[in-house]
């Protein structure tokens, strides 16, 4: 094994804040895809602005997560104040707990909120309806993008992730994201026929 390569439990944390930052992109690849096919330009202080305001919000949800999850085994799993009487054992057992604990929250709070998610999706495709809803979708979604960025700050919270770690790929693949939408409906819309006159 090199000596390079990360010890499993970092390498193990970097995966899960690069698939969370993934799952919670979509609506930054919709919004991207959505410019690219209006034929509008994608100017990069809206890109960039939209993809700090999420990472901002992912670091308030890991934060939030990380701290529900302590209170969560302090005051459940080890009932406030705890003897030293059979130490190891009860570490032990509390450790298991705490794991299965820390992957059922995850899956609940990452559920519930990308399923808020989807329905916010939704109601936006309703009220957009046409080619010309990609000039609005880039600053005034901002702030529901965010709010939707909440799903994988909060899963990486009660995951045990950093919150510096799961806010810079927040940040990085919200970027990517927007920005290959943006390219594939450009790309789209470029290769896309002309209408047909009904004159002709």
């Amino acid at each position: 094994m090199s000596s390079a390569a990360l010890p499993n439990g970092v390498a193990q944390h970097h995966l899960q804040a690069i698939l969370l930052a993934a799952a919670s992109s979509t609506d930054n690849f919709l919004v991207g895809l959505s410019v690219g096919l209006s034929g509008k330009p994608l100017p990069q202080h809206v890109l960039w602005g939209i993809a700090i305001c999420n990472a901002a919000g992912c670091w308030v949800a890991t934060a939030g997560g990380s701290v529900f999850l302590e209170w969560i085994i302090r005051t459940v799993l080890l009932g406030g104040t705890h003897e030293d009487s059979d130490t190891t054992e009860t570490n032990s057992n509390t450790d298991a707990t705490s794991n299965m604990l820390q992957y059922l929250l995850a899956a609940a709070a990452f559920g519930y909120l990308a399923f808020q998610e989807y329905q916010e999706q939704q109601q936006q495709k309703k009220e957009q309806g046409g080619e010309g809803a990609a000039k609005p979708a880039s600053l005034s979604l901002a702030l529901p993008m965010t709010l939707n960025n909440l799903a994988g700050g909060v899963t990486g919270g009660v995951m045990g992730l950093s919150p510096s770690l799961n806010t810079f790929y927040a940040l990085v693949i919200s970027v990517v994201t927007m920005w290959v939408g943006f390219i594939v409906g450009k790309s789209t819309r470029g290769n896309a026929p002309l209408p047909k006159n009904k004159n002709d």
